[in-house]
This record gives structure tokens, sequence and C-alpha cells, in this order.
């Protein structure tokens, strides 16, 4: 006698098989979104750091702001004065990360720099990245970031 369809004992073979499929390739995409994340956040602060060097070329002096400014991820709730200063720069990771941007309040010739960090949120938390005037470049945690360095 022909019987059609499947057994039991096959079909819990190929849910076992499933999931241990999944449970491998699961932490392996997390990294990778991680990963993903962190790059798409080093790329704005790339961005914004030639946009801050655009200013200095026309101007010889960096904009000042106040000490620590945030840079809110909503394009609609930007009043910041980067918004205001270069309205063409929107954070592309802004629900993943915060930027803000670190600047003298007093301007003088040895003091004209800047510093922008990108901290993490929620799923990224523990992940900072910081890009200066002189182009140096560091990553928080690397486990928390997904990145030793960029």
């Amino acid at each position: 006698m022909k019987s059609k369809g499947f057994t039991l004992i096959e079909i819990l073979i190929t849910v076992a098989i499933v999931g241990i499929l999944a449970a491998i390739a699961l932490p392996s995409y997390s990294a990778y979104v991680k990963k993903s994340k962190a790059t798409a956040a080093a790329t704005d602060l790339v961005t914004l750091s030639l946009v801050l060097e655009n200013a200095f070329q026309k101007t010889l002096v960096y904009p000042v702001y106040a000490t620590d400014t945030t840079i809110p991820a909503s394009p609609a709730a930007r009043t910041d004065p980067v918004a205001t200063d270069f309205r063409a720069w929107a954070p592309s990771q802004g629900a993943a990360f915060s930027y803000s941007i670190i600047t003298p309040t007093i301007i003088t010739s040895t003091s004209i720099s800047y510093t922008l960090t990108a901290t993490g949120l929620g799923q990224m938390t523990g992940c900072t990245l910081t890009l200066t005037n002189s182009n140096v470049r560091t990553a928080g945690s690397a486990s928390a970031c997904g990145l030793s360095s960029w």
C-alpha cells in the first residue's frame, strides 16, 4: 500500500534542522544589523564634518555652538543651530544614534576645533563614535558597535 504525505518523524526532523539553522543565522544577522547602523552613523559624522569644513573654508573659523549641542533625530523637530546653519545635513541613523557637536565657546587662533559624537540608543546602547576636526576617529566598545575601528 502506497501512503501519501509526510510522517511525523520527517516533519520533526525538518523542524529541528530549521531550528538549528535559525539559531546559527540569527546572531550573525543581529551583528550585521549593528555593524551596518554603526557604519551609517560613522558616515553621518563624516558628512557633518565635511559640512563644517566647508563652513571653515568660507569663514576661516568653525561655527561656535553651545557646549555639547545635541542634534534632534526628527527633521521636523530640528531647531538646533546645526539645522539652522546647515539645512541640507540630516542624520540617516537618527533613531539609532544621538548626535552631538562640541566646539570651543571662545575662538582663538589655537582653539579652532570641533568634536562630533554619535551615541547609540536602544539596541546600539554602548556604541559611541567620535570624530574630531583633525580626523581622529574613535569607536567605543567594539562589541556594542560591531566595529573595531572606522
